[in-house]
C-alpha cells in the first residue's frame, strides 16, 4: 500500500516509516524544508520525502495529488515543547493543518486517516482517563489537539481514527525528553539534571505505538477516538531507577535542578478498556523491557545525538 506520513522527520513519523517500510509498505513523507532529517537519514534511500507544510493547503493538495495514499497517517504537530510557544503556529499547524489534511483525504479517497492525539486533550483529572470524558485541556496545545479530534470525528467523508498517545518513550525520541535525557547523562558520565521524580506519566514503549497504528487503520474502525497507554503510571523516579539498573549506573540524578512542568496533576493514566475491546490492542512491553530495549538501541545509535 501506499502510506503517506505527515510529520516523517519526528519522533513518531520516524519510527512509524521504518516499521510500515519493514512491512513492505511504499512510503511517503511530508516534511517541511526547514525539517532536521537526522532521525530518517539512514532510509532517505528506501523512501520519497516531500517538500511542503501541512498548513501550506495548496502545496499539501499537490503533494497528496502526486503520492494518492492508500492510507494516512498524521503525525504532525506542534507545541507539544515548552519553547514551543508561538499559539497562532500551534493553531495553524494543529487545527488548519488537520483541516487541510483532511480535505486532501477527501479529494484523493483516501481509505483511512489514523490522527495522532494525545492524553494532555483530557486535561487534569483525578481517575483514569476514559475517551468519553469531558475534555478540559489547560494548555494551547492541549486545547488544539481537542479541538483537532472534536472537528476530525464530526466528519464522516473519510474513515478517520484518532489515536490519543499518552507519553511514549524509545528509539529516536528527543533529547529534551526524560528518558533520552537520563540515558544520554549515563552514557556520558553524568549525573541527570531533573525535576519533581513524583510527576507521573502512563508511559508507553514505541514498539506498543507502532502496533497501534496499524491496527488503527481499519476503515471499518472510523470515527473512533483510542487511548494509547499502558493502563499503568509510573512516578519519574521510577523510570529514572529503571534506567539505572539497565545500565548499572553508579551515578544519582540532582533532584529539583530543571525546571517543572505548570499543572502537574496526581494523576496520569490511560483506560485503555476500549482499546482492548474494540481496537483489539494492548501493551506487549513492561516499563522495564522497554527502557532494555531503549537503553539497548542508545548504546548503538548515541552518536546520533552527538
Amino acid at each position: 500500500m501506499r502510506i503517506f506520513i505527515t510529520g516523517g522527520t519526528g519522533f513518531i513519523g520516524s519510527n512509524l516509516s521504518r516499521y510500515m517500510l519493514e512491512r513492505g509498505h511504499e512510503i511517503h513523507v511530508l516534511a517541511r524544508k526547514t525539517s532536521n532529517t537526522w532521525r530518517i537519514n539512514e532510509i532517505k534511500d528506501q523512501i520519497n520525502i516531500h517538500s511542503s507544510d501541512i498548513s501550506d493547503r495548496k502545496g499539501l493538495m499537490n503533494v497528496m495529488e502526486n503520492v494518492r495514499p492508500d492510507i494516512v497517517y498524521h503525525t504532525a504537530v506542534y507545541g507539544g515543547f515548552p519553547y514551543q510557544d508561538d499559539i497562532e503556529k500551534t493553531f495553524q499547524t494543529n487545527i488548519i493543518g488537520m483541516l487541510n489534511l483532511v480535505h486532501g483525504c477527501i479529494k484523493y479517497n483516501v481509505g483511512c486517516l489514523v490522527n495522532t492525539g494525545t492524553s494532555s486533550e483530557y486535561g487534569t483529572c483525578t481517575k483514569a482517563m476514559e475517551e468519553n470524558a469531558p475534555l478540559n485541556p489547560n494548555s494551547i496545545y492541549g486545547s488544539s489537539k481537542a479541538s483537532a479530534s472534536i472537528i476530525l470525528r464530526s466528519m464522516d467523508k473519510v474513515p478517520s481514527v484518532t489515536l490519543r498517545l499518552f507519553s511514549p518513550f524509545g528509539f529516536y525520541e528527543d533529547r529534551e525528553r526524560l528518558v533520552p535525557h537520563v540515558v544520554l547523562s549515563f552514557l556520558r558520565a553524568q549525573s541527570p539534571k531533573l525535576a519533581s521524580g513524583k510527576s507521573v506519566r502512563d508511559f508507553i514503549f514505541i514498539d506498543d505505538v507502532m502496533k497501534s497504528y496499524e491496527k488503527a487503520s481499519d476503515p471499518d474502525l472510523g470515527g473512533n477516538i483510542f487511548n494509547i497507554g499502558t493502563g499503568k503510571q509510573h512516578r519519574v523516579e521510577e523510570v529514572v531507577s529503571a534506567v539505572k539498573n539497565c545500565m548499572g549506573s553508579d551515578l544519582e540524578p540532582v533532584w529539583n535542578s530543571a525546571i517543572p512542568r505548570k499543572n502537574e496533576p496526581s494523576k496520569w493514566v490511560a483506560d485503555i478498556s476500549k482499546s482492548k475491546s474494540i481496537l483489539k490492542w494492548s501493551p506487549k512491553y513492561s516499563l522495564k523491557e522497554g527502557v532494555k530495549k531503549t537503553v539497548g538501541w542508545f548504546n548503538e545509535k548515541s552518536y546520533l545525538y552527538d
